[in-house]
Formats: C-alpha cells, sequence, structure tokens
C-alpha cells in the first residue's frame, strides 16, 4: 500500500509549562499538533469543548507529532463532550502506526515518522465551566450532558425556538433564561442532546419568547432546573462575568460588570478582579487597543447618565494606565442608558445594563 507524504510544518516556539505547574490557573489550549518537541517534553493542556470535531490522526496510543492533539485525545478516550484536560508527551518516531476506530475516531495507519507523542488524563482539577457555545448545533447526538457558563449578556443573544425542549440552533444562554434555568445575569447550566422533532411550540416564559417552528433534525433540554433555580433564584442581580480575554478573542468584546458607588465614577474595590483580567489581556497582546464603553440603567435622566457613564469608562482607562497600560491604546465613550442589554423594569435588567464594554479596535 502506498502511503502519502506529508511534509513536516515549520518549528514554532511555545512558552512550556510542567504539569505541576499548570495546575496553578488555568491551563491553556492545547496546540493543533506536538511537532518540534524533545522526546520526553511533555505539556498540560486543555481541549476546549467542540476542539476535538475534526482534524486527522495517525497511530493508535502512540501517535506522529503531527496529529491533531485533541482529536487523539478523544480517540484514547480522554475527553468528554465538555473537552477535558490532558498531558502531552514528545515520544521518538516509530517504525509504523497502526490505525484503528476508538470512540467515535478513526485514526489511520502510517509508516515510519520521525516523532511521536503520547497522551494521559491530567491530574483532577476544580474547574470553572468554559462558556456556552451560542448553540448546541455541533453536539447533536452526542450522549454526554454539556456543563457550561451563561455570562450575564449571553442571555441577550440568539434566538430561541420550543419550550423546555428546544431546537438545537437555538440560542443556548437565551433559551436557559426562557426555561428558568438561569435568572438573566447568567448561571451554570447542563444541557443535553435529543433528537428532532416534527414541531416546535413557542411561548413568552421568564420575559424570553420563544418561537413557533416546523420539524428540526436536533433538540437539546436543560437537566437539573429545580435545582438552579433554587442556587439562582430569578432575583438575583449579580451578573455573571465572562472570562475576558477568551471573550475578547472569540468575540472581538466583552461586557465588564464593574460596581460603581451610586452616582459617582469611583471604582468600587470589588472592580479589581475583572480589571486585573483585563489588563492581562493587554498586557498579552501589546497589538491590542480597546474601546471602552460606559452604560447606565435607565435610572435618573438621561442628561446626567450619558456625561456619568463617560467618566465611569474614563475611570477603567485610568486604572489601566495606572497598572502600565498606556492610555493611547484605550479610547472612551459613554452611552448612558441608550443601550440596555436588558429590560430596565427588573433589578437583575438594570444590573446587565450598568457596564462597561470593552471593544477591540476593528471590531
Amino acid at each position: 500500500m502506498s502511503v502519502a507524504v506529508r511534509l513536516l510544518p515549520a518549528l514554532a516556539v511555545f512558552a512550556w509549562m510542567s504539569p505541576a505547574t499548570a495546575q496553578d490557573g488555568p491551563l491553556p489550549n492545547c496546540p493543533d499538533d506536538f511537532t518540534g518537541r524533545r522526546p520526553g517534553q511533555s505539556m498540560t493542556c486543555a481541549c476546549r469543548a467542540g476542539s476535538a470535531a475534526e482534524g486527522q490522526v495517525w497511530g493508535t496510543d502512540t501517535y506522529t507529532a503531527d496529529s491533531r492533539i485533541c482529536v487523539a485525545a478523544r480517540h484514547a478516550g480522554l475527553l468528554t463532550a465538555n473537552g477535558g484536560e490532558v498531558v502531552v508527551t514528545a515520544t521518538r518516531g516509530a517504525a509504523s502506526y497502526r490505525g484503528s476506530t476508538r470512540n467515535g475516531v478513526t485514526s489511520d495507519e502510517y509508516e515510519a515518522y520521525d516523532s511521536s507523542f503520547t497522551l494521559r488524563p491530567a491530574a483532577a482539577r476544580t474547574a470553572t465551566p468554559q462558556p456556552c457555545p451560542e448553540n448546541f448545533a455541533l453536539y447533536r447526538g452526542v450522549a454526554e450532558p454539556l456543563r457550561c457558563l451563561c455570562p450575564g449578556e449571553a442571555a441577550a443573544i440568539g434566538s430561541v425556538w420550543g419550550v423546555e425542549i428546544y431546537t438545537d440552533d437555538s440560542g443556548i444562554c437565551r433559551a436557559a433564561v426562557h426555561a428558568g434555568a438561569i435568572p438573566v445575569t447568567g448561571g451554570v447550566v447542563t444541557l443535553r442532546s435529543l433528537p428532532g422533532r416534527d414541531a416546535y411550540r413557542g411561548a413568552l416564559r421568564n420575559g424570553v419568547r420563544s418561537s413557533d417552528f416546523d420539524a428540526w433534525p436536533g433538540s437539546f433540554r436543560f437537566e437539573g432546573v429545580a435545582a438552579n433555580v433554587a442556587a439562582n433564584p430569578a432575583s438575583a442581580a449579580v451578573p455573571v462575568q465572562a472570562p475576558v480575554a477568551q471573550t475578547l478573542a472569540a468575540r472581538g468584546q466583552v461586557q465588564l460588570y464593574i460596581t460603581f458607588r451610586t452616582n459617582s465614577a469611583e471604582l468600587d474595590a470589588s472592580a479589581a478582579g475583572v480589571l486585573g483580567e483585563l489588563r492581562a489581556a493587554l498586557q498579552a497582546d501589546p497589538a491590542l487597543r480597546l474601546t471602552l464603553v460606559g452604560h447606565t440603567d435607565s435610572t435618573g435622566t438621561a442628561a446626567l447618565n450619558r456625561p456619568l457613564s463617560l467618566r465611569r469608562a474614563e475611570s477603567v482607562r485610568a486604572w489601566l494606565a495606572a497598572q502600565g497600560i498606556a492610555a493611547g491604546r484605550l479610547a472612551v465613550e459613554g452611552k448612558g442608558p441608550d443601550q440596555p442589554l436588558a429590560d430596565n423594569a427588573t433589578e437583575a435588567g438594570r444590573a446587565l445594563n450598568r457596564r462597561v464594554s470593552a471593544i477591540r479596535a476593528g471590531s
């Protein structure tokens, strides 16, 4: 049998992290492959939900170094629908690699290759769930439930079709509010794939209107709704903050839920956490420039709220500048109550609307 020749990619330089060090904070995403490593080098990394959906793999248990790491991890049985954390170790090349079908992934056989890697599960960690994808279509037919985080602003994103059982292209977080799984300020949800249905009925629930729809090939429903309601009462008025760097990279902007004193632009001490994340994102990417846009709820007059929202954006810029971020990388605007995310009629909605948006230049 002839074997196709595959070119080795150019070597890349990575910041290496030992498995022990990686346990101290969020793990980096796994690289696409493990080429250019010396035998014995290892890395602890995360395969995020959906990262094992495509890519080619050669080998069984020991894989060619240019195999897609997360697909190989799925082949090896180390991932769930939520992804997983693995230790990748570079090994010497082998004279041949055996293909096989495991866990829904078919790996190919291959002849001699000059470098390989093996995989093992990372040490158990208590990890914050990853943000939910916009919809559930990627997980159609996956048996294991997905547990993920809905940040506050995500509940305003997307359309929803169905009641209790939703089309799998419905916006997950908006559907979660509709189902009563979380308040509008966000929370953690667990959802499971279901077969498609011949029809979906729409309804107005919890401030979200879902629509009717005809036949659709995939569905989902939320699990543990009663437990979520008990843990996250609908009156909750503390929005769930999205991971700053990850959300900026994926969407070009992130909502910062920063507590200010009433009718003041003075930062509350609790703002240091989210602003520290924003500072880290700016430090990690020296080319990153942002527009900071202040927003208020509808309490008070627009004539007072617009300048207040600008001063709040300026306070965020001043904090970042004091932390070593050049002020020239940060533009500021104030929109007052003009761009609400949620209904100002409820305290939870007003809490979502009091925010500072960090928007990547050019987005």
